[in-house]
């Protein structure tokens, strides 16, 4: 992404923040409040994914956390598939900010929820790829990333992501890995277009 399109991406999600905050003090019913507190939570981790500060990052996730949190305490929202996989994210992204297996785990129970409530959540799936890697879980790891590459799109989005992602490092040790990814591994100079989450 040019850093034009990436400064014009942070100033909408900026603008979009806003309307959500200012929605947020507007909104009468606890239903309508919890809705836009999962979108407002889901634009502070795009805006995180679009800032270099780790400090900021750190602020952007720990406050997107809290939203899906108070979001998911609302029965009309509480088994939502897109709060649940959002929500994951930002622990996932904190928990590898942080270096706290304990969010990673949280991250872990999240996505498990999304896929429980919709099990051909790739976003969900792919994310909880991430969280086993990290957690050194490369047999729950695999099994998930074989959903993904089986359901994958034309694209191949989640083979792309997952042959670059670093987040995966620690499965390219793996026979399992290495005979899907039998071919040369792209460099990690090479752009990863890591699927971000989506607005779905």
């Amino acid at each position: 992404m040019s850093p034009e399109n990436a400064a014009q991406r942070q100033q909408l999600l900026g603008e979009t923040r806003k309307v959500c905050e200012l929605g947020l003090k507007l909104a009468g019913f606890t239903g309508e409040r919890a809705r836009l507190r999962c979108g407002l939570g889901t634009c502070l981790v795009l805006l995180a994914q679009s800032v270099t500060d780790d400090a900021a990052k750190r602020g952007l996730y720990q406050k997107a956390i809290r939203q899906f949190a108070s979001a998911g305490e609302v029965e009309s929202v509480a088994n939502t598939p897109r709060l649940h996989t959002h929500w994951g994210v930002a622990l996932l992204e904190y928990g590898k900010l942080t270096s706290d297996r304990q969010v990673l785990w949280q991250a872990a129970e999240r996505l498990l929820t999304a896929l429980e409530n919709d099990p051909y959540n790739l976003e969900a799936r792919y994310n909880l790829v991430c969280v086993c890697a990290l957690m050194n879980e490369p047999d729950n790891a695999m099994r998930n990333l074989r959903i993904c590459l089986e359901n994958d799109d034309a694209g191949r989005t989640y083979y792309q992501a997952a042959a670059r992602d670093p987040d995966l490092n620690s499965l390219r040790r793996t026979p399992a890995y290495n005979e899907i990814f039998s071919e040369k591994t792209p460099s990690s100079a090479d752009t990863l277009n890591k699927p971000t989450i989506s607005n779905q």
